[in-house]
């Protein structure tokens, strides 16, 4: 093995996966490792491994996205089984504050007559 100063010194995220499905949220992103007097990529990275304060932004991230499709999907929020605010929000590694769980007939009702997306 060859040791040496290395001449990367610039770390650009460059993709993020993210499943809030799985049992511990998983959050993995791709990272390249760069030399910023050239602007070359040296090689890439993953990382899984995130600190509080990035684990909160993350938490942040989602409810906005959430409240976005919300604006977008429906008239209304107000009333809701679990109203769009930002004052609850998701633990991510937990799924505390997350709408119940269930198929959509349980949320939309059984009947026939539902309403089309799309």
């Amino acid at each position: 093995m060859k040791t040496g100063t290395a001449r990367v010194i610039g770390v650009v995220v460059a993709s993020i996966d993210m499943n809030f499905l799985e049992t511990t949220a998983r959050i993995e992103a791709q990272a390249a490792l760069v030399n910023p007097k050239t602007g070359g990529t040296i090689g890439w990275m993953k990382e899984r491994n995130w600190s509080p304060t990035t684990m909160e932004k993350v938490r942040e991230l989602r409810d906005a996205m959430e409240a976005d499709l919300a604006k977008n999907l429906f008239e209304e929020t107000t009333g809701d089984a679990f109203p769009v605010t930002q004052d609850a929000p998701r633990d991510v590694a937990t799924g505390a504050g997350s709408p119940p769980v269930g198929g959509i007939g349980e949320h939309l009702g059984e009947g026939g007559d539902g309403q089309q997306i799309g």
